[in-house]
Parts: C-alpha cells; structure tokens; sequence
C-alpha cells in the first residue's frame, strides 16, 4: 500500500499513516494509535449501532410472524379435500379414484394428533405456510423477462426450500424434519 496516500494518522495527527483499520478504514501510523480510546471508541460506536438495527430487524419480523400468527387456521379449521395442488392423473375414472384415493391419505394425515399438536406450533406453522405461499403465488418468482413460473417451477423451487429445512439443509429445522417424517410415516402405513 502507497503510504503518501494514506495521508496523516487520524488519531494523533502527527506521523504518516502507514496502516488502514480493515473495519473502519481509520488511518493510523502505529499499534499505539490502534488501540487509542478515540480509535476503540468508533469500533463500540459502531458495534452498537450495528446491534441496534439488528434488534430493530428482529422486533419487524416478530411482528411480522406474529400477524402471521393471528391468520393462522387451527387444524380443526383445515380443509376435508385434497389441496387443489394434487392434480388428478388419468383418465376421468382413474381421476375420481386417484382424488378419492389422494382425499382419503389426505384426512388420514390430518386427523392425527401428532400431527395435529404440531400443527398448533407457530414456527412449523410458518415454515408449512411459506412452503404453500410458494405454491399457490404464481407472482412471487418471475422468470428474467418477467414471465410467471409455471407450478412446476414454483414445485421445484418449494422442493428445494422444504430440502433446506430439512436434515442437513441449510435451515435444519428439528420440528420440519419430525413433522415431515410422521406425514412419511402415516403415508407409507396407508399402503400396508
């Protein structure tokens, strides 16, 4: 680094500068000056401003979730049918005994009480309703010349979020992975 361009030490304002602070481009021409109250002092400052506006962060997204919250449907309120995401494959007789085969794992999984306590757990019922928001917001990802994704997309996109959040993903969440393995578990028993 080009010591004439770093100029004079800030903080005792008598040397040239020979070194720049990597957190806050302070100049200074000595481990002295580097450790001066007026130089320790910027790093506090800004640490604590830094700390404010992450508690201020984490009070809007509480709020947030918690307006969530309020929206949020008990599990008694849930739907008798199969999400209009299951679509029916076939023929139309093959259709109406896929859907009534589709409805029946459907009640199976939500008329279970360990399904149902957790359900009742705010952060799995956020986690479940970004997932769905995923799915059902055909405007929530554009493709780059700002064409809607097609369900398929917006499926592959809510595959990769679920993988995040599962075992080994990025947002490993403990209650995702114990509630996605009982719907797996009641799934697969529907088959026995």
């Amino acid at each position: 680094m080009n010591r004439s361009k770093l100029g004079q030490c800030t903080i005792c304002r008598e040397n040239v500068a020979k070194y720049k602070c990597p957190k806050c481009d302070v100049v200074y021409c000595s481990i002295p000056c580097f450790k001066d109250v007026r130089h320790t002092d910027r790093h506090l400052e800004s640490e604590e401003q830094s700390k404010q506006q992450q508690d201020k962060q984490s009070q809007k997204m509480q709020l947030s979730k918690e307006e969530e919250g309020d929206n949020i449907v008990e599990s008694s309120e849930l739907p008798t049918k199969t999400p209009s995401s299951i679509a029916p494959i076939g023929s139309a007789k093959g259709a109406e005994e896929n859907q009534s085969h589709e409805t029946e794992i459907f009640q199976k999984i939500v008329s279970d009480p360990q399904i149902q306590g957790m359900l009742k757990i705010k952060s799995l019922q956020f986690h479940l309703l970004t997932l769905i928001k995923i799915l059902d917001d055909p405007t929530l990802f554009k493709s780059s010349n700002d064409q809607i994704l097609t369900h398929e997309n917006r499926l592959s996109i809510m595959n990769l979020k679920l993988n995040d959040l599962r075992v080994g993903g990025i947002e490993e969440n403990e209650l995702v992975e114990e509630f996605i393995s009982r719907v797996i578990e009641l799934y697969d028993h529907h088959f026995v």
